[in-house]
C-alpha cells in the first residue's frame, strides 16, 4: 500500500509521517522539519497527484495572496534537503515547468486529505503546542472561563504572573510564562491562564527571544480561548499578539480590531494595531488610532514611541519632542533605547546609537538591541564586532550574519546560515523588515536584481525608510542606481501622501504641533 494513514501518521513509501510531531522518518532515520516544511510537504501530499501551483501555495501554506518565488523555492529546496529527495532523480517532489511542484504519489489511498488542509494544519499545531508545554493534555479546554477565586491556589499564581508580566523585562517574561503554565497544570480549563500564557509567549517572542514554538503555542492559546469563549476581547488581543508576533500583519490587525468592536475598552488591542498600520506606511491611520487610545484614557507604554516613529519617518519636528516623552515615561526602558538607536542610525550617527545603547545593562541585553548594535558597528565598518553581535541576536541576527559573511567573501557559509532561518517574520511575507533584511543579503551576495525585488517587496508591505536603506552597508550602492531612484521615487509619493492627509486632518494637529 503505497499510503496509509493510521492514528496520527502518513505513510508513503518509505517515509513515515507523523504529523502530531512534525516528525519524518526514512530509513531509520528522524528528521524533525520545520513547521513551513512540513505545511508545504502536507499540502503537496493533499494535492497529490496533481500539481500546485506557487500562489495555491502562498495562499494555503503562507496564507498570502502572494509569496515572492525565491521563498517558495528555497522551501521546496529545504524540504527535498531534509528528504533527501535528489531535484534531477526525484522520489518525493516533482517542479512542474509553469505550473508549480507536486508530489509523486497515487491519490488512491488518500481520502483523508479531504477533510482538507486547514484541518490538518489545525491537528498539526494543536498537538506540536499543546504537548510542547506538558501536562495540559492534548485537547483544548472546553469548560466554561474560570473566575480566579474559584481556585484558592489558583489566583495567587494568576496574580504573580500579571505582576512579571507588566514588569516587560525579559528574565520577568519568562517567569511569568513558568507561572502560567503552573496554573494551568492546576486547572487546564481556566480561561484566565490560558489567555495569560498566551500573551507571555507572545510578549516573549516579539520583545526578547523570537522563537516559533513560542509563537504557535501563543496561537494555540488564543484560539482555544476564543473556542471557549468567541465574544471576549481579550481572547482576541491575545489572537491579534500572536499573530503579530509571527509577522502575520493583516491578520494580526484584524483580530486587534474584532477585540475593540467587541469591547471599545480594549484600548491595548488598539494601540497594538495603531503600530501595525504604521509599520506598514499606514501612518495617518495608526496615528489616528493612538489618538483615540489617548483620548479614551488609555495610557500604552510605547504610544509615544509609535508616534515619534510615525511623525520622524513623514520628516515632522515633533518627532524629536514624542521621542523625549518617550524616554521620560520609560526611561531606559529596551523599547526604548532600541527606538532611539534606530533613529542614530538611520541619520548616519552610528557612535551616537552606540552611546545610545551603552545605557543597555543585562536585563535590556535582548536581541533586537544586538541586531542594532551590529548595524552601528557594521555603519563603522567593523565586521569582527558586528558579527558577535549579530551572533548573539541568535535567530534575530542570521541573516545579518549570512549577509557580513557574503560582504566578506564567504559565500557558502553566508548561504549556509541562510538556509537555517525558519522563524516567524523571516519567512519574507507580510513583515517589512523581514524583506528589507533579504535584500540586503542578495546585494552582499551580489544578486543586485533580485535585492531590488526584495526591497519593492518591503515597500509593497509598508517600509518608508530610505536612510537605512542608504546607510546600509549593503544597499548603499544600489540607491543610486536607475532600479534604487525608481524605489525611492515610490517612497517619497507614499510619504508624501501620508503627510497631507496627517496635515489635513485637524484631530492630529495635537500629535504634529503638541504644546
Amino acid at each position: 500500500m503505497d499510503n496509509l494513514f493510521f492514528r496520527n501518521q502518513l505513510q508513503h513509501g518509505d517515509l513515515l509521517i507523523d504529523v502530531h510531531k512534525g516528525v519524518v522518518r526514512r530509513h531509520e532515520k528522524t528528521i524533525k522539519l520545520p513547521d513551513l516544511s512540513l505545511r508545504v510537504m502536507l499540502c503537496l501530499i493533499k494535492a497529490a497527484p496533481a500539481s500546485v501551483s506557487r500562489d495555491e501555495l502562498a495562499r494555503e501554506v503562507w496564507e498570502q495572496n502572494h509569496v515572492a518565488e525565491e521563498v517558495i523555492a528555497q522551501r521546496i529546496a529545504l524540504l527535498r534537503k531534509a528528504l533527501g529527495d535528489d531535484p534531477a532523480h526525484p522520489a518525493f517532489i516533482r517542479t512542474i515547468r509553469g505550473k508549480g511542484y507536486c508530489w509523486i504519489a497515487s491519490r488512491s489511498h488518500l481520502s483523508f486529505w479531504n477533510l482538507g488542509a486547514a484541518a490538518v494544519f489545525a491537528i498539526l499545531l494543536l498537538s506540536a503546542g499543546w504537548m510542547a508545554f506538558g501536562g495540559v493534555g492534548n485537547e483544548a479546554p472546553t469548560a466554561q472561563p474560570t473566575a480566579i477565586a474559584v481556585n484558592d491556589q489558583l489566583a495567587p499564581l494568576l496574580i504573580r504572573a500579571r505582576e512579571q508580566l507588566a514588569v516587560q523585562q525579559a528574565e520577568e517574561t519568562s517567569r511569568a510564562v513558568r507561572l502560567f503554565e503552573e496554573a494551568l497544570l492546576i486547572a487546564p480549563d481556566s480561561f484566565e491562564a490560558i489567555t495569560g500564557l498566551s500573551f507571555a509567549l507572545s510578549t516573549r517572542t516579539t520583545k526578547f527571544t523570537p522563537a516559533e514554538s513560542d509563537s504557535l503555542r501563543a496561537e494555540i492559546l488564543a484560539r482555544t480561548a476564543i473556542a471557549m469563549d468567541d465574544q471576549s476581547a481579550s481572547a482576541w488581543h491575545a489572537l491579534g499578539y500572536a499573530l503579530d508576533s509571527q509577522g502575520r500583519v493583516g491578520e494580526a490587525i484584524a483580530a486587534y480590531e474584532q477585540s475593540y468592536a467587541l469591547d471599545p475598552r480594549e484600548m491595548a488591542a488598539r494601540s497594538s494595531a495603531a503600530y501595525l498600520d504604521i509599520i506598514s506606511g499606514r501612518f495617518h491611520s495608526g496615528l489616528s488610532q493612538e489618538l483615540a487610545a489617548i483620548n479614551s484614557g488609555f495610557r500604552s507604554r510605547y504610544a509615544e514611541i509609535q508616534i515619534a516613529l510615525a511623525l520622524d519617518l513623514m520628516g515632522f519636528a515633533a518627532a524629536s519632542d514624542w521621542m523625549d516623552r518617550a524616554e521620560r515615561a520609560n526611561p531606559g526602558q529596551s523599547v526604548v533605547l532600541g527606538a532611539r538607536a534606530d533613529a542614530a542610525i538611520r541619520q548616519g550617527n552610528a557612535r551616537g546609537a552606540l552611546a545610545i545603547l551603552e545605557q543597555d545593562n543585562a536585563e535590556h541585553n535582548t536581541e533586537r538591541l544586538a541586531v542594532i548594535r551590529g548595524r552601528a558597528l557594521l555603519q563603522l565598518g567593523d565586521h569582527e564586532a558586528a558579527l558577535q553581535a549579530f551572533n548573539a541576536a541568535g535567530e534575530r541576527g542570521i541573516i545579518l550574519l549570512a549577509a557580513v559573511r557574503a560582504l566578506e567573501g564567504d559565500v557558502e557559509a553566508a548561504l549556509e546560515l541562510a538556509g537555517r532561518t525558519d522563524q516567524p517574520g523571516l519567512e519574507f511575507d507580510t513583515w517589512p523588515e523581514s524583506a528589507l533584511r533579504m535584500a540586503e543579503l542578495m546585494a552582499a551576495l551580489g544578486e543586485d536584481e533580485r535585492a531590488l525585488r526584495y526591497l519593492a517587496r518591503a515597500i509593497d508591505l509598508g517600509w518608508r525608510d530610505w536612510h537605512e536603506i542608504s546607510e546600509s552597508p549593503f544597499l548603499g550602492r544600489l540607491a543610486d542606481t536607475q532600479g534604487g531612484q525608481i524605489l525611492l521615487q515610490r517612497i517619497e509619493r507614499e510619504i508624501e501622501a501620508q503627510r497631507q492627509l496627517v496635515l489635513a486632518d485637524n484631530a492630529l494637529s495635537v500629535l504634529v504641533n503638541p504644546g
